[in-house]
């Protein structure tokens, strides 16, 4: 047995409503707006312009949503000055500067990837609740035409600004306290690029959770197979092949692939002696002075461009996966409402 709303379809509401008085008289009359003459203006304005303009209405209630929760924001911008000292200070006295050249590359190659799972934490942990927190918010203003792609850009463009301020503080710190060599600029353009990815992540998991809870319990389950395949606890050319499918998979292993490949560049690095690499515990020597030659040996090595490619397309590919998983619970959560019970 039927009761209330459910005795009629949705449409059928929706429809009564749209010619009802009281719409006219307190929704058009209120606007302005005379439905009849009005309705090939507004979907013409909707169909061009609209899009900019609740993108920059969407910019502007973010920031403002952040401004206002300071303790939170607050956070966010004291992660990577945190990080970058806990780096410098451990590995400052084992750094490029280091007597010991085995020594010194490895702290080297650490403290580089170190830097890359910073910077994808930085954009997991800003985004992971980004969306699953204003889901009641997105779903009704879905209903009165707001677009994914203005919805999804506005929340990258205030994340992708967060980023530049992590990243550009972490790089100011850690460079500096350990003397790398490398180009500034691009290292800080893969570790942007590395935190987008970690931002994308985790509006991924925020449009496909059901809580703020499960959508953070996710992310150590994103970063950790990051950290172990990432290239540097095990280089990748020595994992079984299968093994190296999924590496291949991870963005951090190709972020640090870049930013040792630039410092190995720019770095005049020595071979470390036969004794030290043959001592117990001591890390395999350094072939030719190349920084990167233990992890991505020179004969296996990819190119910047194809780095900055392969970060690229892992990008765009989560962001087609952020929209479509808001369509599917745009289908799902209209299927759910014309249900009868």
């Amino acid at each position: 047995m039927l009761y209330g709303l459910a005795q009629r379809p949705v449409d059928e509401w929706a429809a009564r409503y749209a010619a009802s008085p009281e719409k006219r008289h307190y929704v058009d009359e209120r606007a302005g707006t005379n439905p009849a003459q009005a309705a090939p203006a507004s979907a013409a304005k909707s169909s061009r312009g609209n899009g900019l303009a609740q993108w920059w209405t969407l910019v502007q209630r973010n920031l403002a949503v952040k401004i206002r929760d300071r303790a939170n924001l607050a956070i966010l911008l004291a992660q990577a000055p945190l990080i970058g000292f806990l780096i410098g200070a451990v590995f400052r006295q084992q750094g490029p500067g280091a007597a010991d050249p085995a020594v010194a590359n490895l702290a080297t190659e650490t403290a580089l990837f170190l830097m890359v799972l910073a910077a994808i934490w930085f954009g997991c942990s800003n985004s992971a609740r980004e969306i699953v927190g204003e889901w009641a918010i997105y779903r009704r203003e879905r209903m009165i035409n707001l677009g994914i792609p203005a919805y999804l850009g506005s929340k990258l463009t205030l994340l992708g600004g967060l980023c530049v301020v992590q990243c550009g503080a972490l790089l100011a710190i850690v460079a500096p306290a350990l003397g790398l060599k490398g180009p500034l600029v691009r290292m800080f353009g893969l570790l942007l690029l590395a935190a987008l990815i970690g931002s994308a992540l985790g509006l991924l998991v925020s449009a496909a959770a059901r809580s703020s809870e499960t959508a953070i319990s996710l992310v150590p389950l994103l970063l950790l197979p990051m950290v172990i395949l990432g290239g540097l606890m095990q280089p990748v050319h020595r994992m079984a092949k299968p093994v190296q499918l999924l590496a291949h998979a991870m963005p951090s292993r190709w972020a640090f692939e870049g930013l040792l490949t630039l410092e190995s560049r720019a770095a005049a690095t020595q071979p470390a002696p036969v004794d030290l690499a043959r001592a117990e515990g001591s890390p395999p020597p350094v072939a030719s002075g190349d920084l990167a030659e233990r992890c991505f040996p020179s004969k296996k090595r990819s190119t910047l461009p194809r780095v900055v490619a392969v970060c690229a397309g892992v990008l765009i590919a989560l962001i087609a996966s952020i929209a479509g998983q808001l369509r599917l619970r745009d289908i799902h959560g209209s299927l759910s409402h014309r249900r009868l019970p």
